[in-house]
């Protein structure tokens, strides 16, 4: 009975707690699309695909093919519209080696050579841009279509200088020129991630590029102890178009190279937002 009396006395008390308790409010947001003015730092991941091509089943994208160094592209985007967003993807990439001395003629074996000066330059740069079109208004999916233009050159040169006693010398010179142009239309789809400004997407496309050049123009000037000087000048390539090691001298040559593939562009990629 004292228990009962004491809930009848408690009853009024905790009635009016609960009547008078405010709800916290459970809307939670689950995700943020991006709108006018958004800025993007997208990462890719380039998932590997079967092909003929036996380049591509060694793991190198079309970037990697054309020549430029390893094909990693550093992608920016900002939205013009809410669905409307323009993207660039730039590789700059440079690589040196040089070595200068002066023989040791004393050791034997050295045919003369009293210095050697050798040096090697490759580089490129590729610029990608293009444009994207979102199709979808929720903020939990996003699809979208668009192109890439592809510009890209680069240079691969040598130098070797070589001095011989009695004002002999050897003086040998190489460069390789190339330039590729491509197009790649894509279609792609993104999930935002909670309230982050984060997406994760996956994007396909078809890759149609063109490279030209490539071919090397050799130069040498030689000096004999006796005063004798010559040059010569031709053009050299590294593999026929069958795929096979070309050792021949060419007084002129033209190089071209296309590639069209299907199964060539299949990415995951994640989308890091900036207002």
């Amino acid at each position: 009975m004292m228990i009962s009396g004491a809930l009848l006395c408690l009853a009024p008390a905790l009635h009016a707690q609960l009547s008078t308790r405010t709800n916290a409010d459970g809307q939670y947001p689950f995700s943020t699309r991006p709108v006018q003015g958004t800025k993007m730092l997208t990462l890719n991941f380039d998932l590997p695909m079967e092909s003929n091509d036996d380049s591509t089943s060694e793991g190198k994208n079309l970037y990697e093919r054309l020549g430029f160094s390893t094909g990693k592209l550093f992608r920016v985007k900002y939205f013009y519209t809410s669905n409307l967003a323009i993207r660039g993807a730039v590789n700059i990439y440079r690589e040196s080696s040089v070595s200068k001395g002066d023989i040791d003629t004393t050791s034997g074996g050295s045919g003369g050579m009293i210095a050697n000066h050798m040096k090697n330059v490759e580089r490129s740069f590729l610029l990608v841009p293009g444009l994207e079109y979102h199709f979808a208004y929720t903020n939990l999916f996003d699809v979208y279509a668009g192109a890439d233009v592809m510009l890209g050159r680069g240079t691969t040169a040598m130098r070797n200088d070589q001095e011989f006693t009695g004002d002999a010398y050897s003086k040998m010179e190489s460069k390789t020129p190339y330039t590729a142009f491509g197009l790649n239309p894509f279609v792609g789809a993104n999930i935002f991630l909670a309230n982050l400004p984060l997406s994760i997407g996956i994007e396909y496309g078809i890759s149609a590029a063109w490279k030209f050049g490539d071919k090397t123009k050799v130069t040498s000037e030689t000096k004999t102890a006796g005063g004798t000087e010559t040059s010569t000048e031709y053009f050299t390539q590294e593999n026929d178009p069958f795929g096979n090691p070309d050792p021949n001298h060419y007084s002129s040559l033209s190089k071209r190279r296309s590639i069209v593939n299907t199964m060539d562009n299949f990415r995951i990629t994640l989308n890091l937002y900036f207002d």
